[in-house]
């Protein structure tokens, strides 16, 4: 996991499971006809930015990790993203790349449970 305080979020761990919850969330899971349940969990693993005169530059992965009832690892998935925008606050562009870091993730994760069960 990256050292929350090497960032610009000061809140990065609430972030990315709110973030992570919401991605799950939005996921019709009845449609997806997953047969047990899971248990999720993610982490950070590189969270990067840069300022460049007014452009800000940030990239971001995030790994996530299924595992079954028992506790037995099925797959690992990760999302990847580089984000840029314009203006002072690499905070904010950080929160972008971080929030499609999970997204890219999180929707993942059916295909693959299915393709590991």
């Amino acid at each position: 996991m990256v050292d929350p305080a090497a960032t610009h979020l000061p809140d990065l761990t609430d972030l990315l499971r709110q973030s992570a919850e919401t991605e799950l969330r939005a996921i019709d899971w009845g449609k997806e006809r997953l047969r047990r349940g899971y248990k999720v969990s993610a982490a950070v693993t590189r969270l990067e930015s840069v300022r460049e005169g007014r452009t800000l530059r940030a990239s971001c992965a995030v790994s996530a990790a299924v595992r079954d009832e028992r506790g037995a690892l099925l797959v690992i998935v990760e999302g990847r993203v580089r984000a840029e925008e314009e203006g002072s606050a690499l905070a904010s562009v950080e929160r972008g790349a971080l929030e499609g870091a999970v997204h890219g993730a999180m929707h993942r994760l059916p295909e693959a449970i299915r393709n590991a069960q």
